[in-house]
C-alpha cells in the first residue's frame, strides 16, 4: 500500500507540476500563520523568509500588505536596516490603510542605520499627514529624537513646544503615558543644551507623569544638570540624592556610577570634599572599571590638594589590598605618583639625620607594577612617562631614554606625549646622541603648537637644547634655527642674547665670516646693553683670526682692552693679542707681550703656553742658552700642564744644540724614567738619549775608553725603543741607529760588523719604515761591505765591494721605493758617489763615469764637483789604467 501510493504521487506531480508542500502541506492561510508563528516567537531569520515566500507564492493574497510589514519587522530584528528601507519602499504603492505604518518602520530603519536627517523625515510625515494613526506620538517622539542627534536643539524645542504641533495635540490625547514622558524628556535636554535652565526645568518637571524608571533616572539627571546650570547648587546636590536612589532600584552600574559622580562633583563645589570623597568611594566596588578608575584619581586629588598625602597613600594601600581590584593599574599608576611627589618634596628639604623613605624606588616599583599587569592597557603610557621621570632623578639616562621613548610611542596625541618627547630628547642629549636629541627637540616644537599651555612651557628650552645639540652637530644653520625659535618664545629673556652669541660663534668655527658678522650685528641692534657684549666683541676679534686678517685681529684686541679692562675675560683676550701681533709679524711686540702676559697672569691656563711662545721665540734664532732655560721654566713653574713634557724634550733639544751634552741627558733621561710620559714621546726622548750619547763620542776632549762607553750607551737605549716599539717608523731609525754604533765600534773590535749588519737589515725590513730610513739602511750595508773588504788580504775583495755597489744603487735608482714614493735626494746623492767610487776601485772606470754624468743630469752635484772627477775616470778608461782589485 505504501509503495502504491508512492508511485501515484509521483505520477502526480509529474502530470501538474505542482510542488510538494504546496499540493500536500501548503495553502495560503497555512502559509500566513505558519510565518506569523516564527515571527510571533521572533524567530527573524525563519519569519523574514516564509513571509517572502508568502509574498512571492500568494501576490493576490488580501493580506499582502500585512505579510510585507511582517517580513520588514522581520528584517528589523535582524539588524538590516537597509533591507526594510528598501522593501517597504518597493510595496509602498500598495500599502493602502496601514501607510502609516510603512512610514514607522521605514523611520525606524533610517534612524538604526544612523540616517538621521532621513529618518527626522519621515517620521515627521507620519506625524503631520496621519493625525489619526495610533503612530502619530510616537512619530512625533521619534522626529525630536532624530533632531536630537543632528544637535539641532533649536529646531527641537520648536517642534516640541509647538501648541498645535503633531506632538502636543497627541500628547494631550495621551496624558501621563511613557510616549509623552520621553518627549517632554527630550525637551528638557533641548533646553538644558541651549542653556535654558529653567525651561528645562519646567520640562523635566512635566515629564515626571508616566515615566519609567529608567527615564526617571534621566529627567533627574538632566534636572539636576539644569539646576547646577542656574547655579542653583544646594537644589542640585538635594535632586542628586533621588538621583542616586533611582539608579540604585534599577540595579544598573553604570547610572549608579554616574550618578555618584555627578553628586560628588557638586559636593566639590560647595566645598564638601570630605562627603565627596565618601560618596566616590562607592563607585570603588561594584562599579564599571572605569568608573572605579575616575573615582580613584578624583579620591587622591581631593586628597593631595588638602595636602593629606598620609591619607592618600593609605587609602592606595588599601585599594590595592582588595581581590580582583579591577582598577588596580590606575591605582598602582597614582600610588606612584604620590611617591614620586614626595620624593620631589624631599629634595627641597633639609638633611636630617633620620633614615628617608626611598619614596624614588617606590614609585618605580609602583609603574612597573602598571606595566606587568596589563602591558597593553590605557595606562602603560603614563606609567612609562613617570618611570622614565624616576630614572632620570637617578640619572640613569640610559634607562630613563627607554622609558621615555616608550611613552612616546604608547600615548596618544597629548601633553604629556609632548613632555615625554621633550625628556626623550633630554636624556638622548646626555647620552650624547646629539642628532636623535635634536630630531626629537624639532618633534616637540611641532607638537607642542597644539596647547598653549604646553607651547609656553616647552616652546623656550626645547629650542635651547635644540640649539645646543645643533652646535655639538657643528650644524651653524640648525642652530640659528633654533635660536629663532628662542627669541619667538622669550624676546628678550635671559637666555636670548646668549643664544644669539652662541650661533655667532658657530658660524666663526664654521669659516662663514658673512655669517656670523651678521649675527654679531643683530647682537648689537637687539642687546646693546647685555652683560654679554664683551664676549660679542671678543667673538668678532676671534673671526678676523679665523679669516687670517691678523693685523685687524690683533687692533681688535686692543680695542677691547681699552673698553673692558676689568672684565674677567681680560687675561684671555690679552693673550690672543700677543698671539695676533705673533701672527701679523710683529714678533717683538709679541715677545714683551707674552713675557709680561706671565708675569701678570701666572695662574691662567695659558700662561704655560705664553712661556713656552718665548722659548721657541729664542729657539728659533738659535738662542739656545736662552730657550733651554725659559723651556725649563714651563715644566718647572706649571709641572701638570700638557706642555710639561713636551718642554723638557725641547730643553733637551736646546742643550744639545748647544753641545750642552750632559745638560741634554739628565733632560732625556728624566722623561725616560718617568712613568707618566706620553709613550710617544718616551720613544721620541729614547731615540734623542741615544743620539746625545753618540754625538758625545765625538767631543774631542774625551778619553778613547769614554767614548767607547757613550756608543755601548746609545746601544743599550736604542734596544729599549727596539724591545717597546718593534714595529713602528722609530724603530727602524733606532735599529739603523744600532748600526752606526757597531759600524764604529768595529774600528776596535771587526766582530761588530755582523752586528751592524744585522742592524741595518732589521731596519730596512720593518714595513713602517721611510724611504730615508731604508736609504740609509741600504747605503749602511754597503759601508760594512766596504769595510770588510778593506781587512780582507787574500782576495774577495772584489766580490764584496761588486755586492756594496749594487746595494747603493737600488738606492740610486729606486729599487727600494715602494709604489707612490720619492727617492730622498740626500741617500740618493750618497749612494751614488759611493757607487761611482766603488766603480773606480773596481778599475770600472767606464761605469764611474756614466754615475758621474747621471748625478749631473739629475742635479745630485754640481759640475765643480764632478768635472774633475770625469775628468779623470774618462782620461783612465781611455788608458786602460787604473787600480784594479
Amino acid at each position: 500500500m505504501t509503495n502504491l501510493r508512492s508511485i501515484l504521487l509521483g505520477l502526480l506531480l509529474v502530470l501538474t507540476g505542482t510542488p510538494v508542500d504546496a499540493a500536500l502541506f501548503g495553502g495560503e492561510k497555512k502559509d500566513f500563520d505558519l510565518a506569523s508563528k516564527s515571527f510571533e516567537t521572533h524567530m527573524w531569520s525563519r519569519a523574514e523568509k516564509e513571509f517572502a515566500s508568502f509574498i512571492k507564492d500568494h501576490p493576490k493574497s488580501e493580506k499582502i500588505t500585512e505579510a510585507v510589514l511582517f517580513q520588514a519587522q522581520a528584517l528589523y530584528g535582524q539588524e538590516k536596516y537597509v533591507e526594510v528601507i528598501s522593501l517597504l519602499a518597493f510595496h509602498e504603492g500598495r500599502a493602502g490603510k496601514p501607510a502609516d505604518q510603512f512610514l514607522y518602520w521605514t523611520a525606524q530603519a533610517q534612524f538604526q542605520s544612523g540616517n538621521h536627517r532621513a529618518a527626522a523625515v519621515t517620521f515627521g510625515r507620519l506625524a503631520r499627514e496621519h493625525s489619526f494613526s495610533a503612530r502619530r506620538l510616537e512619530a512625533a517622539v521619534g522626529e525630536a529624537a532624530s533632531l536630537v542627534e543632528l544637535g539641532e536643539w533649536a529646531q527641537v524645542t520648536n517642534l516640541l513646544r509647538k501648541a498645535d504641533g503633531a506632538f502636543r495635540m497627541a500628547a494631550s490625547a495621551d496624558k501621563g503615558s511613557e510616549m509623552a514622558a520621553r518627549g517632554f524628556l527630550l525637551l528638557g535636554k533641548a533646553q538644558f543644551s541651549l542653556k535654558n535652565y529653567i525651561d528645562a526645568q519646567v520640562a523635566l518637571n512635566r515629564a515626571a507623569a508616566g515615566v519609567t524608571n529608567e527615564l526617571e533616572w534621566q529627567r533627574r539627571l538632566f534636572l539636576s544638570r539644569a539646576y547646577a546650570g542656574n547655579n542653583q547648587n544646594e537644589d542640585a546636590a538635594r535632586e542628586s540624592i533621588g538621583l542616586i536612589a533611582v539608579a540604585e532600584t534599577l540595579e544598573q552600574s553604570e547610572f549608579i556610577a554616574e550618578s555618584v559622580v555627578f553628586r560628588a562633583t557638586l559636593l566639590e563645589k560647595l566645598g564638601q570634599s570630605d562627603e565627596a570623597i565618601a560618596t566616590l568611594q562607592r563607585n570603588l566596588t561594584n562599579a564599571p572599571p572605569a568608573r572605579q578608575r575616575e573615582a580613584l584619581t578624583r579620591i587622591i586629588t581631593l586628597e593631595l590638594g588638602n595636602n593629606h598625602l598620609d591619607a592618600a597613600t593609605q587609602f592606595l594601600d588599601q585599594y590595592l589590598a582588595q581581590t580582583n581590584a579591577a582598577a588596580a593599574d590606575m591605582a598602582w599608576l597614582t600610588l606612584g605618583e604620590v611617591y614620586l611627589k614626595r620624593h620631589v618634596a624631599l629634595l627641597t628639604l633639609p638633611a636630617t639625620n633620620g633614615v628617608p623613605t626611598n619614596y624614588l624606588a617606590l614609585a618605580t616599583n609602583c609603574f612597573q607594577q602598571v606595566i606587568a599587569l596589563i602591558p597593553s592597557g590605557d595606562h602603560v603610557g603614563k606609567a612609562q612617562l613617570n618611570l622614565g621621570w624616576c630614572y632620570w632623578l637617578e640619572k640613569n639616562f640610559t634607562e630613563s631614554a627607554v622609558a621615555f621613548e616608550a611613552a612616546a610611542k604608547r600615548l596618544p596625541v597629548s601633553e604629556d606625549r609632548a613632555v615625554a618627547m621633550f625628556k626623550l630628547a633630554d636624556a638622548l642629549f646626555m647620552l650624547k646622541n646629539y642628532s636623535g636629541a635634536l630630531q626629537h627637540y624639532q618633534e616637540v616644537l611641532q607638537l607642542a603648537t597644539n596647547w598653549p599651555s604646553v607651547n609656553a612651557a616647552l616652546s623656550a628650552p626645547a629650542s635651547y637644547q635644540a640649539l645646543r645639540a645643533s652646535l655639538e652637530l657643528t650644524n651653524a644653520a640648525g642652530a640659528e634655527s633654533a635660536m629663532r625659535g628662542i627669541l619667538a618664545a622669550d624676546a628678550v629673556g635671559g637666555s636670548a642674547d646668549g643664544a644669539l652669541l652662541l650661533v655667532a660663534q658657530a658660524y666663526v668655527d664654521a669659516s662663514q665670516p658673512a655669517a656670523a658678522q651678521r649675527m654679531f650685528a643683530e647682537f648689537v641692534t637687539r642687546f646693546p646693553n647685555s652683560q654679554l657684549r664683551p664676549e660679542a666683541e671678543l667673538l668678532v676679534a676671534r673671526m678676523r683670526e679665523e679669516q687670517g686678517d691678523w693685523t685687524n685681529a690683533a687692533a681688535a684686541y686692543e680695542l677691547w682692552v681699552g673698553r673692558f679692562p676689568t672684565n674677567v675675560l681680560r687675561a684671555q683676550v690679552e693673550f690672543q693679542r700677543a698671539f695676533s701681533a705673533a701672527r701679523s709679524g710683529n714678533e717683538t711686540n709679541a715677545l714683551l707681550m707674552f713675557t709680561n702676559f706671565v708675569a701678570q697672569f701666572p695662574m691662567n691656563t695659558q700662561a704655560a703656553r705664553a712661556q713656552w711662545w718665548v722659548a721657541d721665540y729664542f729657539y728659533q734664532r738659535e738662542a739656545y742658552a736662552e730657550a733651554e732655560l725659559n723651556f725649563k721654566q714651563v715644566f718647572q713653574n706649571w709641572p701638570s700642564s700638557e706642555l710639561a713634557y713636551e718642554a723638557r724634550m725641547m730643553a733637551g733639544r736646546a742643550a744639545v744644540d748647544k753641545s750642552a751634552f750632559d745638560g741634554a741627558v739628565e733632560h732625556f733621561a728624566s722623561l725616560t724614567e718617568d712613568v707618566n710620559c706620553p709613550p710617544d714621546l718616551r720613544a721620541q726622548a729614547l731615540f734623542a738619549y741615544g743620539g746625545t750619547l753618540m754625538r758625545m763620542r765625538s767631543v774631542p776632549t774625551e778619553a778613547e775608553t769614554n767614548k767607547v762607553k757613550f756608543l755601548e750607551q746609545a746601544m743599550t737605549v736604542f734596544s729599549v725603543i727596539v724591545r717597546e716599539n718593534p714595529t713602528n717608523e722609530l724603530t727602524a731609525l733606532a735599529w739603523g741607529e744600532v748600526g752606526n754604533c757597531c759600524l764604529q765600534l768595529a774600528a776596535t773590535d771587526a766582530s761588530y760588523y755582523s752586528a751592524a749588519s744585522n742592524a741595518y737589515q732589521m731596519s730596512f725590513n720593518i714595513p713602517s719604515a721611510s724611504v730615508a730610513t731604508r736609504s740609509q739602511s741600504k747605503v749602511g750595508l754597503a759601508i760594512v761591505l766596504e769595510k770588510e773588504a778593506q781587512l780582507l788580504t787574500n782576495g774577495g775583495q772584489a766580490e764584496l765591494l761588486k755586492a756594496a755597489r749594487e746595494l747603493d744603487l737600488d738606492v740610486y735608482f729606486g729599487r727600494n721605493l715602494k709604489d707612490g714614493e720619492t727617492a730622498d735626494v740626500h741617500w740618493r746623492r750618497k749612494a751614488g758617489s759611493d757607487a761611482a767610487k766603488f766603480s773606480e776601485l773596481l778599475g770600472e772606470w767606464e761605469q764611474a763615469v756614466k754615475v758621474y754624468r747621471d748625478m749631473l743630469r739629475e742635479g745630485l752635484l754640481s759640475a765643480d764637483a764632478l768635472d774633475k772627477k770625469i775628468t779623470n775616470a774618462e782620461k783612465q778608461n781611455r788608458n786602460g789604467n787604473g787600480k784594479k782589485i
